[in-house]
Parts: structure tokens; sequence; C-alpha cells
């Protein structure tokens, strides 16, 4: 199934999650973590990523400092349980611009790039095969299917590094007389070299290493798919999300920057609970609203994705406490809290009494779905209104009753008009807790949205963030 086909017969993503470290350095002052309005920060986000079929993402990451180098990981995890797929560093030098490719191998996810800030076991990007060995589809021991074909990317700041400073300890470790580039160029290799392998670096002193700070990254993403036809190139575009302090201290240990599976608990010295309040705060929405369009006959699909970067800590109860959320044991897995692993997820569901997502046209007018109470006791249920905010929502599409895509269903699509219209979707009912403390009403999601439109004969996509109201 290709994905031309799913986003205009449906349209959608998710997630995020943390990293690894260790500090070295100290930021004297930093503070909560916060979405940035100028589209850089220490953390980027990727909503959602797309490798199926002829279907790939393409990102970009940019070192806006032009006076430090900066290493930073890239981190891609699946959309239904945040678990990740690949993870790798990314040595950018002053001004520098990172590209890799997420894409489908004959069923598998893989990353791969020429770029020579991709760096692995001491070859440059054009020198390493493809990273990430995941199936699209995974089958559980029941029996079920898990895709893997679409979720999200983050990209953590780890640490600043003064070039010339690179370039010192490079010359007094193997007695070289290397000299920095016009704009501050290094060399990708020397600076990998004394990063990720050696301790020149620190011999020199602490002042050389420092966090980076929340005006550093910048980034883009890019899913296109590659076609034969007269149309070429099918893409759609969107800046990556920046947030500003996520880290407060430069990341250098080795061991947990460059090797193991990123964790969210030691990205920062905040302590885990504090991070994610904070972190859950930032992208908190109260309400979220979706434009659609129709010609009077239709009305063209959308998908909307609603990516909760922190919901794969909602089972660590001693950590969260979330009224409204629910589990969903899609496989008949056993759903104790020790074994909330594979094939499951949390979601939200909007109340059934039709007052949380309201659909109104472009002359004022609103429908919102009500439920049909039967006349007789024990007579046949009437219409389900009920959205289950889970990685993504289908509108104006059949029912999809398959474990791997949602729909709004039949109500939904009954109340929209076909001339077009927006839909206002209220989440101030949920309550998020932290250790039974009330933090906002609402959901720490990042919404996003996918539209379709034939005009002529060629299907025109346009990827937007939805825009929404803060919770408080």
């Amino acid at each position: 199934m290709s994905l031309k086909k799913m986003i205009v017969s449906g349209a959608a993503a998710l997630a995020l999650v943390g990293v690894v470290a260790s500090a070295a350095t100290s930021n004297p002052s930093p503070g909560p973590i916060h979405v940035e309005s100028d589209g850089t920060g220490d953390y980027l986000l990727t909503p959602v990523y797309y490798a199926v079929s002829n279907w790939s993402t393409e990102l970009k990451v940019v070192n806006t400092n032009t006076t430090k180098a900066v290493v930073a990981k890239v981190v891609v995890r699946e959309a239904r349980e945040s678990n990740e797929i690949v993870d790798f560093v990314i040595y950018l030098t002053p001004g520098d611009v990172w590209t890799g490719t997420i894409y489908d191998d004959n069923g598998i996810v893989k990353v791969k790039s020429d770029d020579d800030s991709f760096i692995i076991g001491g070859k440059i990007g054009s020198q390493v095969a493809p990273v990430g060995v995941h199936p699209l589809v995974e089958t559980d021991p029941n029996g079920g299917k898990h895709t893997a074909w679409h979720g999200y990317v983050e990209i953590f700041g780890l640490a600043a590094y003064d070039p010339q400073a690179i370039i010192d300890a490079y010359n007094k470790k193997y007695d070289k007389k290397l000299k920095l580039g016009k704009c501050n160029k290094l060399d990708k290799k020397v600076f990998y070299d004394i990063v990720k392998q050696d301790t020149a670096l620190v011999d020199l002193g602490d002042k050389n290493t420092s966090d980076v700070t929340n005006d550093t990254l910048m980034g883009k993403a890019t899913i296109y798919a590659e076609s034969s036809d007269v149309n070429g190139r099918r893409t759609m575009m969107i800046n990556m999300l920046a947030l500003g302090d996520v880290s407060d201290d430069a990341i250098v240990d080795t061991k947990g920057v460059y090797g193991s599976e990123t964790k969210l608990n030691t990205v920062t010295t905040k302590g885990q609970s504090l991070f994610i309040s904070q972190l859950a705060n930032a992208l908190a929405k109260r309400r979220v609203m979706v434009m659609y369009e129709g010609d009077g006959q239709s009305v063209y699909p959308t998908r909307i994705h609603f990516t909760d970067i922190v919901k794969k800590y909602y089972n660590t109860t001693t950590m969260l406490d979330t009224s409204g959320y629910t589990y969903e044991d899609y496989y008949k897995d056993d759903t104790s809290s020790t074994k909330k692993k594979h094939f499951g997820e949390y979601y939200y569901t909007l109340n059934p009494d039709g007052t949380e997502v309201v659909f109104r046209n472009n002359t004022e007018d609103c429908n919102k779905c009500q439920p049909e109470e039967s006349e007789v006791s024990g007579g046949p249920v009437g219409k389900d209104c009920t959205i289950k905010i889970h990685e993504e929502v289908h509108f104006f599409q059949p029912a999809n009753t398959s474990s791997v895509e949602y729909d709004a269903g039949v109500p939904m699509r009954e109340l929209a008009w076909k001339s077009g219209g927006w839909i206002d979707f209220n989440l101030s009912n949920n309550e998020y807790n932290l250790s039974k403390k009330t933090l906002f009403k609402g959901l720490p999601i990042v919404p996003t949205t996918f539209y379709a439109k034939d005009v002529q004969g060629i299907y025109l996509n346009n990827w937007l963030y939805n825009q929404y109201e803060v919770a408080k």
C-alpha cells in the first residue's frame, strides 16, 4: 500500500523521549524547558517520519553557531510505543549542516547519509553502510501486527566545543601542525577523533567544553515520494519543533551518550520527574483547531497526528499519574504494570457526549455529535461519538477497524460541511498529574495535520502544525 493512497484516502503522527548523559560543565542558570519561538534550540523534534514503499523522509540539522563545534544525537522512534529504532551521533562544525534519509529498504526501516558529519566507527557517511535494521511490520507472539514505518525523530544537543581547542588537542596528541580553515572550518575526522576517541581535549581543561545553548540547533524535515510520472517528487516539508533548556549541562560521557539506548531520565541533572513535568508543561495543549477543505460535493481527507512525547512513561506509576488516559492492550498481552511493554498504547478518549469536538463551517454554523438514546430499554445502541486520541486520527473516511490505523468514524464524517470548515478539539477535561499534583488540564501533544486535495488530477499535500491554545 503506497503512502500516496493512504494520504489521499485517509490523512497524519507521533511522540518523543530522551537522551543519555554525564555532566561536565554546568549552565549557571538553566531555565524550565520551553518551546522556542525562533525555531532554534538545544533539542529538536520531527513529529513524524514516513518510510514505506517509495516514501522517504529527509532530515536536515543545522548548527547555527558559527564559532562552536557541536555534537548532537539523532534518535529515531517508532510511533506506537516510542521504542527506539536506531540512534547515532552527528558531528557539526561551526555553521555546519547534516543531511540524512530514513527510508524503506524492502520492508526494513533504515537510515543513510553521505554527509561527512555522519561518522560511525571512524568512517564518514559516504563510507558507511545504512544503519538501523527494523522491520516495517513486526508480529507479536499472539499473531498481531505492529507497524514501524512511521514515527518521530529527536535531535539532542550534547556538547559544544571551541574548534581551536580541538585543533590544539589534536596537534598535541599526534604531533601535527593543523590549522583552522576559513570560517572556523574544522576537519570532521579530527573533530571525531578528539571528541569520541580521546581524552586529549579533556586534558586541556573543561573550559573548552560547554552546554549547547538554546539558539544553536535548527532543522527541517521533508517527506517525499519518488515518482516516474510528470509530477515527479511529491513533497511535504516542515520546520522541526525547537525546545530550549532541555539539557542544562555538556553531555560528554561516551558510554552513555554514544553507546547505549537513549534514555529520557539521564538527559539532564534536573531529575527525571522534574524533567518530564517541565517537558509536558512546555507542550501542553488545551484546545487544538484544525481546518479542513471541501468542494461543495465532498470533504477532502484529513489525517491528524497527536504526537505525545511522554506517553512512554505513563506506566511508571511512581512518576506519572494521569487522569483520562487508558491503556489499550491491542493483542491481549499481560497488562500488569511491569509488562506493559509491547503491542499496546496509552490513549485519551474524548467524552462521548459530543461537547469536546465541534465542527464549524464558514458561515458560523456548528455541529457536534450527540449520542442517540434508544426509546426502548435494551434496544439498539445509538451513535458512538467517542474519539480515541492515539498517535493519529483520520477524518472523512470510512471507519477503519484494523489495529494499525484509527478513524473518527461515521458520526464524525456526518458532522463536516462539504463547503469546508474547521474542527475545535477541547482537551481541557483531561488532567495531567505528576506525583498527584495537577500540572495542567489538557494534553502534552504536538498536533500536526496532513491535507490532501485533488486539483485537476494532481494531489497537493501540505503539512502544517495545527493552531492550538496553551494549557493552563
